[in-house]
């Protein structure tokens, strides 16, 4: 799914700490705890 790809960029850019938690969500249209569940798994 193109979704999925964009929020595996979204979560390598936090790991890299070009994006913070907040924005990464806010560009995946998806609250903080949603988000920070993918970069838990």
């Amino acid at each position: 799914m193109q979704a999925q790809g964009i929020i595996s960029t979204l979560v390598l850019t936090v790991n890299d700490g070009i994006l913070s938690i907040s924005e990464a969500a806010k560009r995946a249209d998806m609250s903080e705890e949603s988000f920070k569940e993918y970069l838990e798994s």
